[in-house]
């Protein structure tokens, strides 16, 4: 579901971010509102734009991936299988519209 809002501050961000050369793997999800990137050490950056809300919410972390033994969906849970898990460790939030809070943020997290 896009928000007209989003459309506009999305692609400030994506333009912002890519013109640095600082930032990988930037990706524009119009289906979650969200624009995600990464940096050299694997960083992500997500700008997020909450439904229902005239504003946005920007988030620095790292994520996190491992490998767990459990019931998997493909046997309908009756044997254990590898799966895939993920977490995100946030490490910086805040509410936001601003293309250049979350350019300015972002250069700072990895400059500094």
């Amino acid at each position: 579901m896009k928000h007209p809002a989003f459309e506009h501050a999305a692609k400030r961000i994506a333009k912002k971010i890519y013109k640095t050369g600082l930032f990988h793997s930037i990706d524009i999800d119009a289906e979650n509102c969200a624009v995600t990137y990464k940096d050299a050490h694997m960083k992500a950056y997500c700008f997020q734009w909450l439904q229902g809300f005239e504003f946005g919410v920007f988030r620095i972390g790292i994520v996190h991936r491992w490998t767990a033994s459990m019931p998997t969906f493909e046997s309908e849970y009756n044997s254990i299988g590898d799966v895939e898990r993920a977490y995100f460790e946030a490490i910086h939030q805040e509410q936001t519209d601003n293309p250049d809070y979350v350019l300015r943020t972002s250069k700072q997290f990895i400059l500094n």
